[in-house]
């Protein structure tokens, strides 16, 4: 495994070296990365999830993601990340993927690849499919535990080997809790002898189900393992690293949200980010005055109202 060939660097990725408020990479381009979240399903149950669980019955069908997505040209989009729930378990996701890859627009699939069988990857590298981001959150058990399924970890480390047989960049990511905080150096070994392009290391947020979670790290040590990071690892590690809110909590300037980058709900809805802790409302449907409407009225509220950011409920989860 040590002798694979790394794939070419997509126009994402950076060589990170400090740590980062945001757990979504900036484009070197300063384009508009748009965070899509196609439905709130998922196959397995991660205590440490930013998503909440929530009833299906107001999420697109695939003509109306269609309908929408087709506008992503007119608001500056240089980027698309498909995410959930699982998105996977779209039947027609493929036909998402090949209507953003027609624009010209690079498509990231964020999935726990636990679903993914090599025929659904060949069709949807076949759409367009550039990248995937996926979690791994330390060895075999620590990771089936923590993703609510035995068999998590093997089916996830087959896919990576799968999608870079075929092309696909794969970028990884950590969640620290305290769980497997004790185990980032195996995971750091695993990492090192997967065919993946980056490693991004990041404090557990106070959103979705990770809302009610006891297993925050403290701030001390997530400090603690920074420096560790900072000062024995990264010098020598094979892999671009990242480390998102290790260190002190962001300030206004540090968040994304509406300008180089929105998310879309389930439903449709426009949003400055999927993760923020509030958005403006009372914005038009795209589906009724079109994306670039809708989107401009966001940047409008965003510019104009004061939202807390995403990090802000970090004190009372803990």
């Amino acid at each position: 495994m040590k002798n694979h060939v790394r794939q070419p660097e997509s126009s994402s990725l950076r060589d990170f070296r400090a740590d980062e408020r945001c757990r979504f990479r900036p484009l070197k381009d300063n384009g508009l990365r748009v965070v899509v979240r196609l439905t709130y399903a998922c196959d397995l149950a991660c205590p440490h999830c930013l998503v909440e669980s929530r009833t299906r019955d107001q999420e697109l069908d695939t003509p109306a993601w269609l309908a929408i997505l087709a506008e992503l040209p007119r608001i500056g989009a240089r980027k698309v990340l498909l995410t959930g729930g699982e998105p996977l378990l779209l039947g027609d996701l493929h036909v998402i993927v090949r209507s953003i890859s027609g624009m010209g627009i690079p498509v990231d699939l964020n999935s726990n690849l636990f679903s993914l069988s090599l025929p659904r990857l060949r069709e949807l590298r076949q759409a367009g499919l550039t990248e995937l981001s996926v979690s791994l959150e330390g060895p075999r058990e620590v990771h089936d535990r923590l993703h609510g399924k035995p068999g998590a970890f093997d089916r996830c480390v087959r896919a990576i080997q799968w999608a870079t047989g075929l092309g696909i960049q794969v970028d990884v990511a950590c969640c620290m809790t305290g769980e497997n905080i004790d185990h980032v150096e195996q995971l750091l070994t695993i990492v090192r002898d997967l065919p993946v392009q980056s490693l991004t290391v990041s404090r557990l947020l106070p959103i979705g189900h990770a809302r009610k979670s006891r297993n925050h790290v403290p701030q001390e040590r997530l400090a603690r393992l920074h420096d560790w990071l900072i000062q024995s690892i990264m010098s020598e590690y094979p892999l671009p690293m990242r480390l998102v809110g290790l260190l002190n909590p962001p300030k206004k300037a540090d968040c994304l949200r509406g300008q180089s980058l929105v998310g879309i709900a389930p439903d449709g809805k426009l949003q400055g980010c999927v993760l923020a802790g509030a958005n403006p409302t009372g914005l038009p449907h795209p589906l009724e005055t079109g994306l670039k409407q809708s989107f401009d009225l966001l940047q409008l509220a965003l510019a104009t109202r004061n939202y807390p950011l995403c990090w802000s409920r970090q004190a009372e989860s803990v």
